[in-house]
């Protein structure tokens, strides 16, 4: 048991840290675990990540951090007005 509690705050800060590390290309921290995919970028400039399923590989597009942060903050105002209506 004490084994276990031991080992189990340095399993878990490793993939953490590792993750900080991604979210500087993948700006998102609200991704999964399981897509651990290489992140690419269009002709555009906009970030991408492929995702493999039944043997197709799927583009699948991300929002860069200014664009995640003018959302986050629109739902955060959102957030506060509703609270204020109450």
């Amino acid at each position: 048991m004490g084994c276990g509690s031991i080992k189990l705050p340095m399993e878990t800060s490793q993939p953490i840290q590792m993750k900080q590390k991604r979210l500087k290309l993948k700006t998102s921290s609200t991704l999964p675990d399981d897509i651990k995919k290489k992140v690419f970028r269009n002709k555009d400039g906009k970030l991408f990540y492929i995702v493999e399923e039944d043997n197709k590989y799927i583009q699948v597009p991300m929002l860069n951090s200014a664009e995640q942060n003018s959302l986050l903050n629109r739902r955060r105002q959102m957030r506060t007005q509703s609270d204020q209506l109450f």
